[in-house]
């Protein structure tokens, strides 16, 4: 969901480049020079500005100059600010704009204009945090225009736009997010009319070497909306560039120190007056690519995702990565309201922990083949301290080397404390299971079995998103004895798990482990909780595949 906005967003920029020739035009409304050709042009743009435009537009001069230039400086489109009353956003200013006209000017003909040049242009898309869209391009045209006003597509006819030493500012006002910001672009938009209201729209942009986009569109100029025949981006993830991205998708590429080469295609259309009811299907390619999570650092090969935005959702259809030896499956539906909630189906088969798990800086800790299996329902807008959570998973180890994972190795040493067990070094060929139920703070551990060469262990019990833990564990030579016995085993598990087992409370940094006697008659910390799941979003048909 944070790539197929970036596409939207995309897209909406280069839309800002159109709406900039409009509202450059309209200057004429209160600074036109005093000749007559000046007020001439002056009348015609006051048209457009009071049947069409909301948002206001200042400027210092404007300058025609025989016999097809026109000159505008310091231009500046204002519009309220929602989010702060009584104050205004700038949110296209330009240092100098020349128009190249087509023709020379002639009452009742509109204005052709062959080229128009951006000098030092700055195109600021803010979102309101009240969910009505980018401040002044929400509200760019009136609901109803004047009916004595004549259609836009007559005003405005252009064929090429010149930008240079321009800036993209993206602001998402997020706590704790940065800007988007591309500074310094050049580029130029052929735009060619297809029809009386339409312009194809081609685009080539470029940031040095981590950067380029491309577009082939037709833009609908009285309806605001862009066809996207094919837009591309290629691009280098690294923390020193993600100030290209939205601030939504920094915090994502800050927080797991994501780094990789990356190429997005999308087609589709995209409303620039509501983004969530355009219609994009994209597919997004990383490579050589890895992540940071916690302490430890994730490689990946590949990852693919393809997706489907349309009818205010989006339908992850595919997530595919190859992890070195493992690969990992998915899909999800994110729907576009306010909390963006998300069902997010995850899988992986045969990930290698010794190659996928590697401290930075440091030897692999643990070893084995990991499966896994998760559906979660969550909101992805303010997931921070608190995010609730709701789902289910299942998780399977085959060859591994487990005793020294923490909280297992805390049990351990507890119980070699005790006498109760002598432990031992090997390892390699450990195996366990785990079925988990997501209870919106916490995970309820519904039963966790890990089998060694020496011990066995098993348990239920909570395990909280801040790290805490409520477990109850039975463990030790016996638990191994009963796992080698089949059904027998199970019975005597159960008589023995009853009686005796130890407590585990703390959090994974810092676990204390206790006895917890007549623990099994007592029941496993919140067994009995079972809180209200909120309404899950609709499920896609089947998973996917890589």
């Amino acid at each position: 969901m944070a790539m197929l906005k970036k596409t939207a967003i995309g897209a909406g920029g280069l839309f800002v480049l159109i709406g900039a020739a409009i509202v450059l035009l309209v200057v004429g409304v209160g600074g036109a020079g005093q000749s007559p050709m000046e007020k001439w042009i002056a009348g015609e743009l006051r048209a457009v500005i009071n049947g069409y435009l909301i948002p206001e537009c200042y400027f210092d001069t404007l300058d025609y100059r025989a016999p097809l230039t026109v000159e505008i400086t310091n231009f500046r489109l204002t519009a309220a600010d929602p989010d702060h009353p009584g104050q205004t956003v700038d949110f296209i200013t330009a240092e100098r704009a020349l128009l190249t006209l087509e023709e020379l000017p002639r009452e009742g003909r509109p204005l052709k204009i062959k080229t128009l040049e951006l000098d030092g242009a700055t195109f600021k898309l803010i979102e309101a945090r009240d969910g009505s869209g980018l401040i002044g391009f929400a509200n760019l045209v009136a609901a109803e225009p004047d009916p004595d006003a004549p259609p836009l597509s007559e005003v405005l006819q252009i064929t090429r736009i010149d930008v240079k030493d321009a800036a993209l500012v993206y602001d998402a006002r997020t706590e704790g997010a940065e800007p988007m910001v591309f500074t310094g672009l050049n580029t130029g938009i052929d735009i060619k009319e297809q029809s009386p209201n339409t312009y194809g729209v081609a685009l080539d942009l470029s940031q040095g070497p981590v950067f380029r986009a491309t577009l082939d569109s037709a833009c609908n100029l009285d309806a605001l909306t862009i066809d996207i025949k094919q837009f591309t981006v290629d691009m280098k993830i690294l923390r020193e560039q993600d100030r290209y991205l939205p601030p939504q998708v920094q915090q994502i590429l800050r927080d797991y120190d994501i780094h990789g080469d990356a190429k997005l295609n999308a087609t589709g259309l995209f409303n620039a007056q509501s983004w969530r009811d355009s219609t994009v299907q994209a597919q997004l390619e990383l490579t050589n690519g890895h992540a940071t999570i916690g302490e430890y650092r994730v490689p990946v090969d590949v990852l693919n995702v393809e997706a489907t935005m349309a009818d205010q959702r989006v339908e992850v259809r595919r997530i595919a990565a190859d992890v070195f030896a493992g690969k990992v499956r998915g899909d999800a539906v994110i729907q576009l309201n306010e909390n963006f909630d998300t069902d997010l189906r995850l899988g992986a088969d045969q990930l290698d922990l010794e190659k996928s798990l590697v401290p930075a800086g440091d030897v692999p800790r643990y070893a084995g083949r990991l499966d896994f299996d998760v559906s979660v329902q969550l909101p992805l807008a303010g997931q921070a301290e608190g995010a609730q959570l709701f789902g289910e998973g299942k998780a399977k180890l085959r060859q591994g080397r487990i005793a020294r994972i923490a909280v297992i190795s805390d049990v351990i040493d507890f119980m070699a404390k005790r006498g109760d067990l002598n432990p031992r070094d090997d390892g390699g060929n450990d195996h366990g299971e785990a079925n988990f139920e997501l209870r919106g703070d916490h995970a309820y551990i519904e039963q966790v079995e890990v089998v060694g060469s020496w011990f066995a262990m098993r348990g239920r019990g909570q395990v909280f998103f801040n790290d805490r833990l409520n477990m109850n564990l039975n463990a030790g030579p016996m638990q191994k004895v009963q796992a080698s016995l089949g059904r027998i085993g199970d019975a005597l598990g159960t008589v023995t798990d009853n009686l005796i087992a130890y407590r585990v409370t703390g959090s994974f940094a810092d676990p204390k482990v206790g006895v917890a006697p007549l623990s099994g008659l007592i029941g496993a910390p919140g067994e009995r909780d079972r809180p209200n799941r909120p309404d899950q979003t609709e499920d896609l048909d089947t998973p996917s595949d890589p």
